[in-house]
């Protein structure tokens, strides 16, 4: 029942606001939608400008009108009130800025948050409703076509059959039908798979010796083999021989033809050598070349002539801050030693007064660099990368030119050969730091040695 400013009704409530003005009218409504089992409670707040759905009984026939609705229709309708509390939120919380629009804003605020919550939780509340009647009236039918499970008349549905008799008559032949088709498309897949990949184990592996430029599964696992390395190192001092003594003969020779012919024995003897370390590594043409240089081998080989041990980029990676600071006390004693016996040209006592290591970090590697100072000058940065070898063995490998040679000039002087690649902290009795050579990717020495300025 209406009266003046005020709506009686059970199912809706109108308030005018302004009895004197009454340019803004305000419709709630509650309304309990039954679908699939469950009952949601639906509040719907309107704010209109004379709207007809809070004026009259216009109301009623509004709530009557959403009752109506199926379940698809409200979860759109809801959809669009999420939407539209939204935009109200940010309304809203503009109006709290204001004095004037604060009340109405915090109202709005608080609707919007309240809508942006329930809307969503109804729609998810039908979904849920919708999956469970679809399992029920799935039940039923397969109970009413004599099938035991569920399970067992979805399988019967994919093959198209709907009567349970049927199944058992023909369930063991489409089923094996089934699943040799499937085992023929995998077996396919598989051999497309193993096609791609080229004889690759994996995609991850394919494409990494693709970066590097080697194109068979073949040659790309020998890059670190070291039986495949020392065979490749021998190949080279024979190689080598081979154009050590072409040289020589061709400059002992005066006539075209003469070169001509030592040049053409010794590219046929330089070819044999090629074909007989393809055949002994499973090598075709010259992917030798390419492997060895992606592999570093050339470093290997003169490592192993000096009797020094190899450092890899992964091995120098896994040496630690206790690795660095050894090596650092261990090369400040070594430069420190060298010094005051004036060991090479470098520690010129005239020169300098005392030896000075450090240590810093560059892309995840640790190096130390060594420099001999007075009060008036000092040496430039001796510097090496700490790292591990294969066996556990603590390591350095001097990562230029000059600390090469000091090194090499310095050690040198040792007649045993176990002196050769070790620097030794004398009467400490620690363990030693074992010389090698790095085989790895480039390292850009100026970065590093900025590091130490």
């Amino acid at each position: 029942m209406w009266s003046r400013g005020l709506v009686t009704s059970p199912i809706a409530v109108g308030v005018n606001r302004n009895a004197t003005s009454s340019t803004f009218m305000v419709g709630e409504a509650t309304a309990y939608v039954q679908s699939f089992g469950l009952k949601v409670v639906a509040v719907v707040y309107k704010r209109l400008t004379n709207s007809p759905a809070t004026r009259g009984n216009s109301g009623s026939r509004f709530i009557l009108l959403l009752g109506s609705m199926d379940v698809e229709a409200i979860r759109i309708v809801l959809g669009i009130v999420a939407v539209g509390a939204a935009f109200a939120f940010w309304a809203g919380l503009i109006m709290l800025f204001k004095k004037k629009w604060r009340p109405k804003g915090k109202r709005i605020l608080l609707l919007s948050i309240l809508a942006m919550i329930i809307a969503p939780a109804i729609i998810i509340s039908t979904d849920t409703g919708k999956e469970k009647q679809e399992q029920v009236a799935l039940e039923v039918q397969a109970r009413e076509a004599g099938f035991e499970s569920v399970s067992e008349y979805r399988e019967a549905l994919s093959f198209n059959i709907t009567s349970a008799e049927e199944w058992r008559e023909k369930r063991e032949e489409l089923i094996a039908v089934r699943n040799a088709r499937r085992k023929a498309e995998q077996k396919n897949a598989k051999e497309a798979r193993t096609a791609a990949l080229r004889g690759f184990p994996d995609e991850d592996t394919k494409r990494h010796a693709e970066s590097l430029g080697i194109k068979r599964y073949e040659a790309y696992r020998l890059l670190n083999d070291e039986k495949a390395i020392a065979r490749y190192c021998s190949h080279s001092v024979q190689a080598n021989i081979f154009e050590r003594d072409k040289n020589s003969q061709m400059d002992a020779v005066n006539t075209e033809a003469e070169k001509n012919e030592i040049w053409n024995k010794y590219e046929a003897l330089q070819q044999k050598l090629i074909d007989n370390l393809n055949n002994d590594l499973g090598l075709e043409g010259f992917e030798f070349v390419e492997v060895s240089g992606k592999g570093h081998w050339d470093i290997h080989c003169r490592a192993a002539e000096q009797n020094w041990t190899v450092l890899t980029e992964a091995k120098a990676k896994v040496a630690t801050r206790a690795d660095a600071n050894e090596v650092k006390e261990a090369l400040q004693i070594f430069y420190q030693f060298n010094l005051e016996k004036q060991a090479s040209p470098l520690f010129n006592k005239q020169r300098y007064d005392y030896a000075v290591c450090e240590w810093e970090n560059h892309n995840d590697m640790r190096f130390v660099g060594c420099q001999l100072r007075s009060n008036r000058v000092r040496s430039n940065w001796q510097m090496f990368l700490v790292g591990r070898t294969e066996s556990g063995r603590l390591a350095i490998s001097p990562i230029d030119g000059g600390t090469i040679g000091n090194l090499n000039s310095t050690v040198a002087r040792f007649k045993d050969q176990t002196f050769n690649n070790r620097i030794f902290i004398r009467g400490h009795g620690q363990s030693a730091a074992y010389i090698a050579s790095y085989a790895g990717p480039r390292i850009d020495i100026n970065a590093v040695r900025g590091r130490f300025r």
